[in-house]
């Protein structure tokens, strides 16, 4: 693209790039109308790790994300059936984060709970373990170090001497303190069977041949997993407020099956989707509720859309009650639930559909892109047409002894 044809840079940009001052408001640059300001870029900074580019290279990533969007609607992605599909999905799954973000905000973890989770699930128990290693290509040069070691050498030295994982190794070796859960590996499971002033025997990863050793076990504490107990209470806590939320607004609009209609679906199916049900039996109601009702054949519809290996066999009776359920949940429960709680037009939505669908352009761009630029097999039997002599084998001379 000639993004500079496109991009017209503000020449007050130079002051945030220069790190000086307050400058969220200060417009950056504009890409066809829309304004990139000095908040847009270090908004987009805070995602990236230190390494990964100067302000410059980030604010070109924010102009490069706005051509492509600007290109993704000129070419009427913003009403592609892929983008559409996916950002429905999406806004079902954001209005049930939303739902119950609304519930948790009335939930409240008290200390005596995190205690509690604390002791019951053994976390008061984990340990975390401080180690140093040396990394070597070879077993002779790890058993040469260790027995260097056994002799009373300096570990951090030959650390900082002879191995390849130079991040420690300018540290003499020393990994820091590993947390158990938390890391994994030939290397972690080492760690954690070892003793505090243990060292191992040279034992073989992916990346060569290590020395360990344990410099110090200690438990992680509580205050270490404080927040991390209470996330897992307060997220408990809101799932069972959010089904209890649901099955309580199933009990007020007095959700029903009807028995008959349930009768004649799994008596008219001989098999897993094979239904032998008219046009006329579909049109009965399956389920009522609040003067409303489904029916059967809009069941059948919504069945039908789930691939066959999860579709559940309308001959098994706790199959289909089940998926009644899980029904029920989808096309009534839910939405009500939308509607009583104003999700559906709340800014929180709207918000996040907006930035969701341009996302989904780009990505849907950038798949059209890379598809056009695929050899095919018609592409590559045309080339091989062409260049025939260049695919044929010299001649060769065979013998046969006899």
């Amino acid at each position: 693209m000639r993004r500079l044809s496109l991009v017209c840079l503000v020449l007050i940009c130079l002051v945030w790039l220069a790190g000086c001052g307050s400058t969220d408001d200060l417009v950056v640059a504009e890409v066809a109308g829309k304004r990139i300001t000095g908040r847009d870029l270090k908004t987009a900074a805070t995602k990236l790790r230190p390494y990964e580019g100067t302000k410059t290279k980030v604010l070109w990533t924010l102009i490069d994300k706005e051509l492509l969007l600007l290109e993704a609607y000129n070419r009427g992605l913003d009403t592609s059936k892929a983008v559409l599909t996916q950002l429905k999905r999406a806004k079902r799954s954001q209005m049930i984060r939303l739902l119950k973000a609304k519930l948790a905000r009335r939930i409240q973890v008290s200390e005596a709970e995190i205690q509690q989770y604390y002791r019951k699930s053994g976390l008061d128990k984990k340990q975390e373990v401080r180690a140093r290693h040396i990394l070597v290509r070879t077993r002779q040069e790890a058993e040469e170090i260790l027995k260097q070691l056994k002799q009373g050498a300096d570990f951090a030295k030959l650390a900082r001497e002879k191995s390849l994982d130079r991040a420690s190794a300018e540290k003499g070796g020393d990994l820091g303190y590993w947390e158990e859960g938390t890391v994994w590996g030939p290397t972690a499971k080492k760690v954690f069977s070892m003793k505090a002033g243990e060292i191992s025997e040279p034992f073989k990863s992916r990346w060569g041949f290590h020395i360990i050793e344990v410099l110090d076990r200690r438990p992680v504490g509580l205050e270490k997993q404080r927040k991390a107990i209470s996330n897992r209470i307060k997220h408990a806590k809101v799932e069972r407020k959010f089904q209890n939320y649901l099955n309580n607004l199933r009990d007020e609009i007095k959700v029903r099956i009807d028995e008959q209609t349930l009768a004649l679906l799994l008596h008219g199916t001989s098999g897993r989707g094979n239904l032998s049900i008219g046009d006329e039996q579909r049109a009965r109601m399956l389920i009522r509720y609040d003067g409303k009702g489904i029916t059967l054949g809009e069941y059948i519809e919504w069945v039908s859309k789930f691939v066959p290996r999860r579709r559940p066999d309308l001959t098994d009776s706790l199959q289909v009650v089940a998926s009644l359920d899980w029904f029920v949940r989808s096309s009534v429960l839910l939405p009500e639930a939308f509607r009583r709680e104003k999700i559906e037009n709340s800014n929180e939505l709207q918000s996040y559909l907006k930035k969701r669908k341009q996302k989904l352009m780009v990505t849907e761009l950038q798949r059209m892109e890379t598809e056009a630029k695929v050899i095919t097999a018609e592409a590559i039997r045309e080339y091989y047409e062409n260049y025939r002599d260049l695919y044929v084998k010299p001649p060769r001379i065979s013998v046969e002894g006899v």
